[in-house]
């Protein structure tokens, strides 16, 4: 903000020694302006406000620089200019207050949904998040292993979710704080795989938190050791992850078992220590 300030207030008294350098100078603020409107673009209409101020400050910005060596128009033009870039930072820490965090929800199949829904919704409502519901496409399995066709349900969702495009959400530079998934599996499944650009090492390393909620419920009296399904407990989604979430202490408790016997011939108090922190009680959430 200060350096549109810094700019509005040399065009209006004149420092810029002609026409083209005027130019030059408001097509730089508008340009920052505009990547700032597209970082935001994608985080829905809460936004949308925000965003047509950034609109008008752009337009008074066009106006200036066709009127730049009028002094009465520049003086008129520059005061308008101002006053907007107040409106634009009154929105700014209204709609973008500093400790925002962003929470990034990345389902696959639109059945799977109401696995985040919960989650999502309590983070839509907080004022001090950010979130972004993103679907992402999966392919069918080849019965050699490769991808075979694509599919995308990003149309799918209930209307008052906000879907924003996979390929309008950068990851990578966005980073966001917390990324949900609710596929543990990569390419380790037979049948379908999520696009790999959304592999969990991946989303691993572009956010600060990986979190996994499972789309399916386990019974109650679960035991994956005794049934011989313990490679079930270490997919890829799950051993990336930093925080996956069970629906009751006896599930936890069967997952624990199940890795730390996976990981035979290392501390078990400090694997056992460590997985404890990793799972949380999905009866927590609601």
């Amino acid at each position: 903000m200060e350096t549109l300030n810094k700019a509005n207030e040399a065009v209006r008294r004149g420092k810029c020694k002609n026409k083209a350098q005027v130019v030059d100078m408001l097509a730089q603020c508008q340009e920052l302006v505009i990547e700032i409107g597209n970082d935001i673009e994608g985080g829905g209409e809460e936004f949308r406000p925000l965003i047509r101020e950034l609109e008008e400050y752009c337009e008074l910005c066009y106006q200036l620089s066709l009127a730049a060596m009028d002094k009465a128009s520049r003086n008129r033009l520059t005061k308008k200019i101002r006053s907007q870039l107040i409106a634009v930072r009154e929105r700014i820490l209204w709609d973008l207050p500093e400790d925002k965090r962003e929470i990034v929800f990345l389902p696959y199949k639109a059945s799977m949904w109401d696995s985040l829904e919960s989650v999502w919704m309590a983070a839509r409502d907080d004022k001090t998040v950010q979130t972004s519901v993103i679907p992402i496409p999966y392919f069918d399995k080849n019965p050699d292993g490769s991808l075979g066709e694509m599919h995308y349900e990003g149309g799918q969702y209930p209307e008052y979710v906000p879907v924003i495009r996979w390929q309008d959400y950068d990851i990578q530079s966005r980073r966001p704080e917390v990324v949900f998934i609710h596929n543990p599996y990569d390419d380790e499944n037979y049948v379908t795989s999520v696009h790999p650009l959304f592999y969990a090492k991946r989303l691993r390393a572009s956010c600060r938190l990986l979190c996994y909620i499972p789309y399916f419920i386990c019974s109650d009296q679960i035991d994956f050791v005794a049934t011989g399904k313990e490679r079930m407990c270490a997919t890829k989604g799950i051993l990336q992850s930093d925080y996956m979430f069970v629906q009751s202490e006896h599930v936890k408790q069967a997952y624990i078992s199940a890795m730390t016997k996976i990981v035979q011939g290392h501390n078990r108090n400090v694997i056992i220590g460590a997985l404890n922190k990793k799972f949380f009680l999905w009866a927590l959430l609601n």
